[in-house]
Order: C-alpha cells, then sequence, then structure tokens
C-alpha cells in the first residue's frame, strides 16, 4: 500500500512517499539496512557537533525480551498494532554540553534532524517508520537503565508496510484516509506574523 504525498511543489520521490503505517509486514529488517539507517542519523548536524542522540533498539525476532519491554512500555492503543513490527526503538537527548555539562537546549532539535534523517534513509529501503509519542518513559528508564542526563523523546515501530485489513475496522479506516497537511501560507511567513511569504 502507498501513500504518496499530494504535494503542491516538487518534492524528492523519498518525501513524498513516506507516511507512518499501523500496520506491518511479517518481514525482518536486514542488518545492512537497520545500519544505514543509524549511519543517515550518525552523520545528521549537531550544535556544536555534539551529536546528541541516543537509540536502543529491539528487534521482534533476534531480541523477544526487549522488545517486549519497549512494546509495553507503549500506550495500550499502540500496543495492538506496534506488536507486528519488525523493530521498535526509543530515541534519546543528551541533556548537557560534554565540553562543559552545561545544558544543550537544543539536544531535541538535534535528535529530531537525526530521526527525519533515519526516515528518508528507510524509506529508500522501503521500510516505514511511525514514531510514537505516547509511551511509559520510566518503565523504558527502568527496563534499560538509562543515566539521568538523558530524556526519553520519541518511540518509533519500524518496518514494511503491510495489510490494512489485519488493523481493527477503526485502525484500517484511517490507515487509508486520504494524508493532509495545512498550506504554506499557513506556516511560511514573510513581512510579519502571518503574513505569507511572496518571492
Amino acid at each position: 500500500m502507498k501513500k504518496n504525498a499530494p504535494t503542491n511543489y516538487v518534492v524528492h520521490p523519498l518525501i513524498e512517499g513516506r507516511w507512518s503505517p499501523r500496520a506491518f509486514e511479517d518481514q525482518p529488517i536486514s542488518e545492512q539496512q537497520i545500519r544505514s539507517i543509524f549511519e543517515a542519523a550518525r552523520w545528521s548536524p549537531s550544535s556544536r557537533n555534539e551529536q546528541p542522540w541516543r537509540f536502543i533498539v529491539a528487534s521482534r525476532l533476534s531480541h523477544p525480551k526487549e522488545f517486549k519491554n519497549i512494546l509495553t512500555a507503549l500506550d495500550e492503543s499502540n500496543q495492538g498494532w506496534a506488536v507486528r513490527a519488525s523493530m521498535l526503538a526509543v530515541s534519546f537527548a543528551k541533556k548537557d554540553f560534554e565540553h562543559d555539562n552545561s545544558v544543550n537546549s537544543h539536544s531535541w532539535y538535534d535528535v529530531g534532524l537525526a530521526t527525519a534523517q533515519m526516515t528518508v534513509q528507510a524509506s529508500q529501503f522501503g521500510i516505514s517508520i511511525h514514531q510514537m509519542a505516547g509511551f511509559d518513559e520510566a518503565k523504558i528508564r527502568a527496563d534499560f537503565k538509562v543515566p539521568d542526563n538523558y530524556e526519553a523523546i520519541v518511540s518509533m515501530a519500524l518496518g514494511f508496510v503491510g495489510n490494512p485489513k489485519t488493523l481493527s475496522p477503526e485502525l484500517e479506516k484511517r490507515e487509508r484516509a486520504p494524508r493532509v497537511r495545512e498550506p504554506q501560507t499557513a506556516f511560511v511567513f514573510g513581512k510579519r506574523w502571518k503574513s505569507p511569504f511572496v518571492s
């Protein structure tokens, strides 16, 4: 199943085709593919080249205990479909700078950039990454012994798009729904706030 974005202007096909499915195929992600996805994160830009991103990753087949630990930390509404993902992951941001231990107020932004690059790289392989804000950070911290100076940002389900019929009727309807975005005039401003940019 494909859900290409109905763009108003030309964008890269990998961006046009990227979306966040809930239905996943029972197909493993190869070692080379997952390493390439995290290599994309590795080469993301960051403030002072601090590279504050960290990821906990678990394969459903190779790491069932860790996979279950992440899965059961997800909100119940996400557990039902995420259980079919090939892999689950959680991203973290290092809250302080390495050089002087001061607060790194840009770490969340940098982790977001790294994750965005991951989603584009994954798309090249036909792999989707569905990001979720709903998860129990305290459980993840306890299960994986996360240090205090790292903050959990987002959980992720990774896999190949599957058949929407494997979902509940409500989720299948959402899976098949058209993709919608605000127009550029709602967020790209020029002379003043809310004044659309004109080139």
